[in-house]
């Protein structure tokens, strides 16, 4: 058996997702909710962390969840203003794994193909892994929001191998924070 390819999950195995959740929801809070004194801001910031489910919650659900549970500091102010601020602001907050861009270019300089395939939206993807320049290093980037699919589904991964040109799947390691998804 010869490797031919690894295949990456993006968030929390190149990404910080979670450093970069964290930071996000300081922002969102300091915008949208009302958290008098430190307490109540870490409160309502474990509230939104434990709500988001590692970013595997579906992000208008948990914005009109927060938007229903949370004293909000405009009254006026709407779920799509909320999911506006997600979208325009996440990406802004993406960090790189240490040593990730030269594993992959280790990787790269034996000749192995890489590829990617993450869960969520493909704008939020996209603009994180453009945000901390990875495009580059990927023969495949597959996005589940782009093809309508979700790991673990078989078809995702099959996707992939077919954009990298592998025939067989025992030549692909793949690489990711979650053994359930």
């Amino acid at each position: 058996m010869s490797i031919e390819a690894i295949i990456f999950d993006l968030d929390n195995t190149l990404i910080h997702r979670k450093q970069a959740f964290a930071v996000y929801t300081e922002r969102f809070v300091e915008r949208f909710i009302v958290a008098e004194d430190p307490a109540s801001q870490a409160a309502v910031t474990e509230h939104i962390r434990l709500a988001d489910q590692d970013g595997y919650r579906d992000k208008r659900e948990l914005y009109t969840e927060l938007h229903a549970d949370l004293e909000l500091k405009n009254p006026d102010t709407t779920v799509q203003e909320m999911l506006g601020f997600w979208y325009g602001e996440f990406h802004k907050f993406t960090v790189l794994m240490d040593g990730a861009k030269e594993v992959l270019s280790e990787l790269r300089s034996r000749g192995l193909k890489l590829g990617i395939i993450t869960s969520g939206s493909l704008r939020t993807q996209q603009a994180k892994i453009n945000r901390v320049m990875l495009k580059d290093y990927f023969d495949s980037i597959i996005v589940s929001g782009g093809v309508h699919v979700e790991k673990p589904n078989p078809r995702i991964f099959e996707l992939a191998l077919n954009e990298l040109g592998i025939t067989d799947p025992g030549n692909v390691w793949y690489v990711g924070a979650s053994s359930d998804k």
